[in-house]
């Protein structure tokens, strides 16, 4: 059974699914939705972290933010 976003299935559809239909139905999900998904940049991987962390943010974890916001603008750029 495909994912089509236009027409999700309810819960009490998908546990009528045999486990091999309810497992491809989440595979075809997660395939569309990370076509779907944009990785953050540095601005909202660092406010992320600091939200997360309530002020506690080390600079070690500053800097592991930034590396991860760098590789997704990266990725946004190409």
């Amino acid at each position: 059974m495909k994912y089509n976003p236009e027409q999700e299935l309810t819960d009490e559809q998908m546990k009528e699914l045999s486990e091999d239909a309810f497992f491809e139905y989440l595979d075809s999900k997660s395939a569309y939705l990370k076509e779907q998904s944009v990785p953050l940049d540095q601005y909202h991987v660092k406010k992320f972290a600091s939200v997360t962390m309530g002020g506690n943010l080390s600079t070690k974890q500053l800097k592991r933010a930034k590396e991860i916001g760098r590789e997704g603008e990266m990725v946004r750029n190409d």
